[in-house]
């Protein structure tokens, strides 16, 4: 039962995932960045964000790790 479960819910990430460029709000996000010519600036704090998160995953992925040993 909970097998199936994960797999409804790993097929609606997925979607979501491939469905958020077509957001109203994304669309309009990206509109308000090229209308100003902001794209550098928020590649810039978009390069940094995600290395942050990368970062943090390996982090987590070796303490993990630790905890298998």
């Amino acid at each position: 039962m909970s097998q199936q479960t994960d797999q409804i819910q790993k097929n609606e990430v997925g979607k979501t995932i491939r469905n958020f460029r077509n957001s109203t709000d994304i669309e309009s996000f990206y509109r308000f960045l090229s209308d100003n010519d902001l794209r550098r600036e928020a590649k810039s704090i978009l390069g940094i964000v995600v290395g942050g998160l990368k970062k943090m995953n390996s982090r987590k992925k070796r303490k993990n790790k630790r905890k298998l040993q």
